[in-house]
């Protein structure tokens, strides 16, 4: 009897172990998301170069930015001296042990390969020094924060789809942009048009 109890006890026991190791090999990742990429930290996009000209920008925005480790690491290029490319920003970020999400350069626009919504996306732009970005805006803006995401319009037309591109890099899931040393043009739509429209380069994109 006892010996019959212990092989059903050994037969659950291995039942229990496949059962778990199936779940296991089941579940994602803890860095892996649905949207591939949205959940990526620390990488530095080769071939950025920041000029010492590109630096006093950088500095200027500074003061715009609330989060501690782009405030810190945008510190930590401004101090550095001459250029600065990606690898001293990898060097910065590894010596700080700053977490700060993927840091790209380049061209930063709204559009994609849906023809419906030509030229835009979802979500808003704020630009600090002009309240929301209302109008169209075409001078150079120190600090642009972006928040591009699937959102439905006030009179119930179908959702607007993230469509931006960012550093030669479409991206079609909720992100969160933060675009430094902005030159281009950025406006967000009235309603009930929703959305935003953007155009421009940056020597700094962080999302």
């Amino acid at each position: 009897m006892n010996r019959n109890y212990g092989i059903v006890l050994g037969a659950v026991a291995i039942v229990l172990l496949m059962i778990s190791s199936a779940t296991a090999v089941a579940m994602p990742l803890s860095n892996e998301s649905s949207n591939s990429g949205a959940s990526v930290t620390n990488y530095v996009e080769p071939g950025i170069h920041i000029s010492v000209m590109q630096k006093r920008i950088l500095r200027a925005a500074i003061n715009y930015v609330d989060d501690q480790d782009i405030n810190l690491l945008l510190q930590e290029i401004v101090k550095k001296k001459g250029p600065v490319d990606s690898n001293d920003i990898e060097e910065i970020i590894k010596k700080n042990d700053i977490n700060i999400g993927t840091i790209t350069f380049g061209r930063i626009e709204t559009g994609g390969p849906d023809i419906a919504y030509p030229g835009q996306s979802g979500g808003w732009a704020k630009c600090p020094r002009r309240p929301g970005c209302l109008i169209f805006t075409f001078l150079p803006i120190i600090f642009l924060y972006i928040h591009a995401v699937f959102q439905e319009s006030f009179d119930f037309s179908p959702d607007w789809p993230v469509q931006i591109t960012i550093g030669g890099e479409f991206i079609n899931y909720e992100v969160r942009v933060l675009v430094i040393g902005f030159i281009g043009s950025v406006g967000t739509n009235f309603p009930p048009s929703m959305g935003f429209q953007c155009s421009g380069w940056a020597p700094i994109i962080i999302y």
